[in-house]
């Protein structure tokens, strides 16, 4: 789904200048890659690389030690491998610890890349900032005080969704540009925050509602997605974060029709908080749009 101008290096350093992932797209080979990203790629760990990476190896344990039916007919055993359950649990903590030591900044409230040929944090305010929230990492108080720092940010205050960041490169990783994955992830950061407060047994913040926060967020994309099907009939790979219903561009293709991971989240979204929603409810968060184009026979 590329341009034909997609294996320049010029469209290569733009893939990977402010990207939230890397791929072979636009190259010929992989190791043609290898070589944009030591040229182009800032030494940084990527906090949401590490967070995800710790999720997996927590999620990579667990089949070890799930039941299983045998062939022989016999029911069901406890299929346990402790060797495997044990790596994958230390791995996990170990990528925790290193994301809570050197990415959680104390002052701000967030975890930052890590550039470990400079020895510093990135400054840079993006919305994975915010991802270990997806991954319960940190202490309770550190994942409230990261909630508060979210909500209250300008990556939050945009009217269709957060944008990736607030930089303004006219690349598509950063504003006005809002990715599906990243409003997933976000939802269910507050929402997992949210149970970890109960499962200890405490009483929830008054001053942040983590439940209503989440369920604002899913419901303004869902509603910045319809606004689109219903100005052109498709969902799109992602969304301008300003105005209702109106693709992302930039970066080093086309803005893509379909999409996969646009459909899954809506779904997703959709069983969380569809019994919520409304079309009156719609129509009353577009007059917040006042330009939007009149409605379509969606209404009927």
């Amino acid at each position: 789904g590329g341009s034909s101008e997609a294996g320049t290096p010029r469209s290569q350093a733009q893939a990977v200048e402010r990207r939230f992932r890397l791929s072979t797209r636009g190259t010929a080979t992989a190791e043609q890659m290898v070589e944009v990203v030591k040229k182009h790629v800032p030494p940084e760990v990527r906090v949401q690389l590490l967070k995800a990476m710790s999720g997996c190896m927590v999620q990579l344990s667990e089949p070890f030690a799930l039941p299983c039916a045998l062939e022989d007919g016999s029911g069901l055993q406890v299929f346990v491998e402790p060797a495997s359950v044990e790596f994958f649990t230390e791995q996990a903590r170990r990528r925790s610890a290193a994301i809570q030591q050197y990415m959680w900044d104390p002052v701000t409230k967030q975890w930052f890349d890590y550039d470990f040929v400079k020895g510093e944090r990135s400054r840079v305010r993006a919305a994975s900032n915010f991802f270990p929230l997806w991954a319960e990492l940190g202490t309770v108080d550190d994942a409230l005080d990261a909630a508060r720092a979210l909500v209250l940010s300008p990556l939050w205050a945009q009217r269709c969704g957060v944008p990736a960041t607030m930089l303004r490169t006219r690349l598509q990783w950063d504003f006005p540009v809002g990715w599906p994955p990243v409003q997933w992830v976000l939802v269910h950061g507050l929402r997992a925050t949210h149970a970890r407060v109960l499962a200890e047994g405490r009483e929830l913040p008054t001053d942040i509602n983590l439940d209503e926060q989440a369920r604002g967020l899913a419901r303004r994309w869902l509603y910045a997605n319809l606004a689109g099907f219903q100005r052109t009939g498709r969902m799109f790979e992602k969304y301008d974060v300003r105005y209702a219903g109106f693709t992302g561009t930039g970066g080093e293709y086309t803005p893509q029709d379909g999409f996969g991971w646009t459909n899954g989240v809506a779904l997703d979204f959709l069983a969380m908080y569809g019994s919520e929603l409304s079309f009156s409810d719609y129509q009353a968060w577009l007059r917040n749009f006042p330009d939007f184009p009149p409605m379509s026979p969606l209404e009927d």
